[in-house]
């Protein structure tokens, strides 16, 4: 129960100091909330200054309005966070704009469009999905107007993206095609709504579909690229493993009868551990590696190869030096290889399990045929193909949550 006039009064300036008031503008006061209702994070400078960001950008944009939020300190001789809005500007920092032009949509009425893809850790700092605009002001994203996206071919693989970023901003008459709803999350059914949609998605979706196919597919190859990385890796730790158990197991075997007993080496000092423990405690298994190492055996996931016969079914994997290479075109890989809507694979207990079948037996086969220690009893070997497959498939499983973090924060196990 106020007047819009309490609580304000008008104050005379000369002359000689009105050089220093601006000629326009408004100061919001924001103050004396209860706790219950409001707590200081909600109520921030810097949430403040991002929902004024998010809701008004296109009126940002426009270089005739500043808007500045500052906190008022509690100790009067202190000053408050001061925070000037700002608008996005997409293509400076950092995203790849596919559509920027202007397309008339009749009844007096034009939409400017900015769409561009941007990286995922972009999209997470940036929090700005695709949205509409009406005169500047924020309407909604545009996967979630469903009156667009429901009537879209493309309303998944574009519209509805993690990684499309961008407005259209529909300027003109009031009248037009486009209206929003009081709500402002809906354009109203006006008889023009469909025909200015449809130009819209002339101009834009297939130009944007193809762009984010292709920051798919590049993302998908850097993420396999991880994932190689982590299948080496583990394959080279649980080597290095059956080496030392090797080691160890010939220390304890008593030779056969020799016939001269070898010089006894010297004893090192107490105080000084064995060259092999030594050793031992200078490899430790754990250690993070920032790559596998070249010279050991290594996993390459791969598409197949350039003479492949169509018609036949596609090999599953084979092994070339110290290289196991398995084929991503196996219908047996395809069936257990999911992928994000961003290109990214979902890597999960099933996949490692099929990845960890195949290396384990390439690997297995590779020790056996080059052992030095003649043929061993089928049943002997069929128990360590065995126990190699579950140490290798349970470093897999483990790694599967730092794997899947790195490959949301788009960054390769090297760069880690």
């Amino acid at each position: 129960d106020r007047h819009v006039s309490d609580g304000i009064s008008m104050q005379d300036v000369s002359r000689e100091n009105s050089a220093d008031i601006p000629a326009s503008g408004t100061e919001v006061s924001l103050q004396n909330f209860d706790d219950q209702w409001a707590n200081r994070d909600s109520f921030s400078p810097g949430t403040i200054a991002a929902e004024i960001e998010a809701h008004f950008e296109r009126l940002l944009s426009r270089g005739n309005l500043a808007v500045s939020v500052r906190s008022i300190s509690a100790n009067p001789a202190e000053e408050g966070e001061l925070l000037l809005c700002r608008p996005l500007d997409y293509a400076a920092k950092g995203a790849q704009v596919v559509v920027n032009e202007v397309v008339e949509l009749g009844g007096g009425q034009r939409a400017e469009i900015l769409l561009g893809v941007a990286a995922n850790r972009l999209v997470a700092a940036w929090q700005r999905p695709a949205r509409f605009f009406a005169k500047g002001r924020r309407i909604g994203n545009m996967a979630n107007i469903n009156s667009f996206a429901r009537g879209s071919a493309r309303r998944w693989d574009v519209w509805a993206h993690p990684q499309l970023v961008g407005y259209i901003d529909v300027l003109g008459e009031d009248e037009g095609p486009l209206r929003p709803m009081i709500t402002r999350d809906e354009f109203k059914n006006t008889k023009g709504r469909v025909v200015a949609y449809r130009k819209l998605a002339k101009v834009c979706e297939e130009r944007l579909f193809e762009a984010l196919t292709l920051a798919n597919n590049q993302h998908s190859m850097k993420s396999l690229q991880s994932l190689e990385d982590v299948l080496s890796i583990e394959l080279q730790r649980v080597e290095r493993a059956e080496k030392r158990a090797e080691r160890l197991k010939q220390k304890e075997s008593f030779p056969d009868a020799p016939e001269e007993l070898p010089k006894e080496p010297e004893q090192p000092p107490e105080d000084e551990p064995a060259k092999d423990e030594e050793k031992e405690k200078e490899e430790p298994e754990e250690k993070k590696e920032k790559g596998p190492d070249p010279d050991g055996f290594t996993v390459k996931l791969v598409d197949g190869n350039p003479d492949d016969d169509p018609d036949e079914t596609p090999w599953r994997s084979s092994l070339v030096g110290n290289t196991i290479m398995v084929n991503t075109r196996h219908p047996d890989f395809n069936e257990r290889f999911r992928k994000t809507r961003s290109g990214a694979p979902k890597i999960d207990e099933r996949l490692c399990s099929y990845l960890a079948n195949i290396v384990s037996a390439h690997y297995r086969d590779t020790v056996a045929t080059g052992s030095d220690a003649g043929p061993t009893d089928r049943l002997e070997e069929f128990e360590s193909m065995i126990d190699t497959y579950c140490r290798y498939e349970n470093r897999l499983r483990k790694a599967i949550p730092s794997l899947t973090r790195t490959i949301q924060e788009g960054e390769s196990l090297e760069e880690r």
